[in-house]
């Protein structure tokens, strides 16, 4: 293992570690230590549940890899871990800290193979790469590259159990690129969709994935519910995605899906008695 890759995987202990068991009397001690170790795992709560999504039995796939967040984390759960980043300079990053068996792969997923136009927003100067679609946003500053589009299709064949997708308003093509590895392997899914990179996109995605026979949940706070109880408010614009800086603040961008109701029931069980146990923030 290279230094970089044990450097993240002792991060990613220890981000758990103080996200879970920091004693209440504790809390406003560690509280700066806290948020800056922690900071993935209060702006995407799901990392703490994704032990109880993964087989490790059978690899996993991260579209949209960015700085690592899920990668780092699913490098430790799984045998084998594909990672799709288009930015070549975020692609090399992550090569160099992900251990071996971790594939990035410096290309975009869509509905399509060939080449696109990948944009960067630029916001008062800055290059925001989290941000990076292939959608065209108007009136935005941005960066822009061109990028090579593969399919999830193209592991069909391959031993899938779990598929993380994050692509900035791209999801549904993402997904209709993927439905031989669908029907073929049956992954569990976890879906960021916001409306505001792409209108209905939460009831678009919902759709392709029931056509697959596929059941969807997503997490608030403790509570684990299903899409069905989505409501628009939880994506109100003005709450900025980083819930850590006000824990009363609620934004919902990730959904779940489970490839079938006896297979959601197993992992809601277990997903709702881990929340039931985990001490609050």
């Amino acid at each position: 293992m290279t230094s970089a890759a044990l450097s993240a995987r002792l991060k990613t202990r220890l981000q758990k570690f103080l996200y879970e068991w920091t004693p209440p009397g504790l809390k406003r001690l560690v509280r700066p230590l806290r948020r800056r170790l922690a900071k993935d795992f209060e702006q995407e709560p799901e990392l703490q549940i994704l032990h109880l999504l993964v087989n490790p039995r059978r690899g996993a796939v991260d579209v949209g890899g960015n700085k690592g967040a899920y990668a780092d984390v699913l490098s430790s759960l799984v045998r084998c871990l594909i990672v799709y980043e288009p930015l070549p300079d975020m692609a090399a990053a992550l090569r160099r800290r992900l251990p071996k068996r971790a594939n990035v792969r410096a290309c975009a997923v869509s509905d399509q193979t060939g080449k696109a136009v990948l944009r960067t927003p630029v916001v008062g100067g800055t290059e925001r790469k989290a941000l990076s679609s292939l959608v065209t946003r108007s009136a935005e500053q941005s960066v822009e590259f061109e990028v090579d589009l593969a399919m999830l299709d193209e592991l069909a064949d391959e031993d899938i159990g779990f598929v993380k997708i994050d692509v900035e308003g791209h999801e549904c093509a993402a997904l209709k690129g993927a439905s031989s590895l669908i029907r073929k392997q049956r992954p569990v899914f976890l879906i960021e969709a916001e409306e505001r990179h792409a209108p209905d996109a939460v009831a678009a995605v919902r759709t392709i994935m029931e056509s697959f026979g596929y059941v969807g949940f997503f997490l608030i706070g403790r509570l684990f519910l299903p899409v069905s109880d989505f409501d628009p408010k939880y994506q109100n614009p003005d709450i900025n995605n980083q819930a850590g800086d006000d824990p009363s603040a609620i934004y919902v961008n990730n959904f779940i899906y489970f490839p079938d109701a006896t297979h959601a029931t197993v992992a809601i069980g277990a997903i709702r008695g881990f929340l039931s146990r985990k001490k609050p923030n």
